[in-house]
């Protein structure tokens, strides 16, 4: 499913890696503007998070990509 990257949420909290690698995001970016696919990222839809009222979705896996596809001002990301 597509989904707009401004509605996931990317929370250092839940994120297993401790520090992020500017020169991944910086390939995956290249690689978006050569037309590369990536895979899916994995996300969960959390109801209580941080508004009780609306369903917002976390990235669980794909921060690299989603850096990478918001510095190739993508819109949306496949999400699993």
């Amino acid at each position: 499913m597509m989904k707009l990257i401004k509605d996931i949420i990317l929370d250092d909290k839940i994120d297993p890696r401790k520090r992020h690698n500017q020169q991944t995001i910086d390939s995956y970016s290249q690689a978006i503007e050569a037309g590369a696919a990536f895979p899916s990222i994995l996300i969960q839809q959390v109801s209580n998070y941080p508004d009780k009222n609306k369903p917002v979705y976390v990235n669980i896996d794909g921060y690299h990509r989603i850096m990478a596809y918001n510095i190739q001002e993508k819109k949306e990301i496949e999400c699993i």
